[in-house]
């Protein structure tokens, strides 16, 4: 079994990811500083932002940007604007570049503190209401595979395939909500599931 609780943060799943299933190209959506994108083991690989102050050449928004693309990538990084419904758009635009055994990560799905899932940014950590949009799928769509990452403020995982629907009585989406079906609504799962789960399945 894979043991790496060592694992952190963000750019070291990114990485183990690449290295692990060679891939060799990678978008990512928001790059802000580019404190990630430059440290992403990967020669080829795009990074957008509508910021023109970002070091960046796509100084996009990202519904513009997959407008125009004509590229289609083995990894894509989510973390732009962290709003649930902008969050969906971006999952599913990304989806149709997703290259065959393509993953799709998603930062800021499982936030610690209620306040930092306001939608209104109002303090440095902020996460916005970005574990909706997985709640949704995780609720409405079968055909994707999604899980959330206990790391690094939540990472999701979402790539083509099957999965069981989460099916609660009610389902407002409440930050209670999310305290009470966190694991089973989010299918939340540690550093070391998560990459016990990929070795399982290089074996079947």
């Amino acid at each position: 079994m894979v043991q790496l609780k060592s694992m952190e943060t963000r750019t070291e799943l990114i990485n183990y990811l690449i290295k692990k299933n060679n891939y060799k190209s990678y978008l990512e959506i928001g790059i802000q500083f580019g404190t990630n994108f430059f440290a992403v083991a990967l020669g080829d690989k795009d990074g957008v932002d509508p910021d023109c102050y970002t070091p960046t050449d796509i100084h996009l928004k990202s519904d513009d940007f997959f407008k125009q693309n004509h590229k289609t990538y083995d990894l894509i990084f989510i973390d732009g604007l962290h709003l649930r419904e902008q969050v969906e758009r971006d999952i599913y635009h990304s989806l149709k570049i997703l290259n065959q055994r393509g993953l799709i990560l998603v930062h800021d799905c499982n936030p610690l503190e209620k306040k930092h899932q306001l939608r209104k940014m109002k303090q440095l950590v902020w996460n916005g209401d970005v574990w909706k949009a997985i709640a949704k799928i995780r609720m409405t769509d079968p055909d994707l595979s999604v899980s959330v990452v206990d790391l690094d403020h939540g990472i999701g995982v979402i790539k083509p395939g099957q999965q069981q629907l989460f099916r609660p009585q009610n389902n407002f989406l409440t930050w209670n909500f999310l305290q009470a079906n966190k694991k089973k609504l989010l299918n939340l799962v540690s550093v070391d599931e998560f990459l016990n789960s990929l070795e399982v399945e290089d074996n079947n």
